[in-house]
């Protein structure tokens, strides 16, 4: 894994190494497995001239799916136009799933992410130009005001994201992202760190801070009740995903609802105590040391 996004466990795994299987058993396994494919890789095309030998086998082996869903990179897509060019013609509907994390250079900075915004959007032309359908993820801070929320809504609406899906900025156990700071994330249960808790308490409060976040999924197509009209609908989604899509919707109208993840919230919170005060604010309290709190066995 070349990259080292703060927040990914991913390359602290694996050593930062790519591992690649041969052209002939990757050859083998699209065709021979079934019409509807995800592959499972988070850096889909990473190596583009592989990529390019990769097409022209599959088109020789005449592999032609239905449905196929990758995870890349916005900037591997944005260098390469075409590499996405000649992937295409594989499926019928093409899904791309971005780590699009940040609608602003100064959000993927702080991430690591080794990429910037004009990638992003450079992206999204190329695949909407090509006719790949697009899914992304942002990140949402625990310490963003009302403007960063905002921002991130303009973003979504400018280049029309309404597939994103939007997680908490969660340090995962491992991650460099974690060992920073783990000093101000109070104790609780290890559920809590699903990329949808707050583990500490953000800069608005839980409360307005729960607000923004459910109003921004209102803003996606999972919300049932805003202004999306049926033509918007048949956009964004392919024909054969109704009945899925139908599922999904009735189970994920919680996360519109602000007062569902307070009480949640309320419910599994750590007592407040230092550590339930924000990260930065415990890492410039008199007398912190991080190799002190590293070393306590109560932690």
């Amino acid at each position: 894994m070349p990259y080292q996004c703060s927040f990914c466990s991913v390359w602290q795994f694996y050593g930062r190494a790519c591992r690649e299987r041969t052209l002939e058993s990757v050859v083998e396994d699209m065709a021979t497995c079934g019409d509807a494919v995800f592959v499972a890789d988070d850096l889909f095309w990473y190596d583009p001239a592989r990529s390019m030998e990769l097409a022209a086998r599959l088109k020789e082996r005449k592999v032609h799916k239905r449905w196929i869903l990758v995870q890349t990179r916005a900037d591997l897509i944005a260098r390469r136009a075409d590499v996405m060019e000649a992937w295409r013609p594989l499926a019928g509907y093409f899904d791309l799933f971005l780590g699009l994390e940040a609608a602003s250079d100064k959000g993927l900075k702080g991430v690591d992410k080794d990429a910037n915004v004009a990638d992003s959007v450079e992206a999204v032309r190329i695949a909407r130009e090509l006719k790949f359908g697009l899914n992304g993820n942002f990140l949402v801070d625990h310490d963003w005001g009302e403007e960063e929320f905002r921002e991130l809504w303009a973003f979504v609406e400018r280049y029309g994201l309404q597939r994103a899906g939007f997680t908490v900025m969660t340090p995962l156990p491992g991650t460099e992202l974690y060992e920073r700071m783990a000093p101000g994330i109070p104790d609780q249960p290890w559920g809590n760190f699903d990329m949808h808790h707050l583990l500490w308490e953000p800069r608005l409060g839980a409360k307005r801070f729960f607000e923004l976040y459910a109003e921004t999924w209102k803003r996606t197509i999972l919300n049932t009740k805003g202004e999306k009209r049926l033509l918007d609908w048949i956009r964004d989604i392919h024909p054969f995903q109704i009945p899925y899509i139908t599922r999904v919707l009735w189970r994920t109208q919680r996360m519109m609802k602000p007062r569902a993840y307070l009480r949640e919230h309320l419910a599994t919170r750590a007592p407040l105590s230092d550590a339930a005060r924000r990260p930065s604010e415990i890492a410039q309290a008199p007398g912190f040391s991080l190799e002190k709190r590293r070393l306590d066995p109560g932690r």
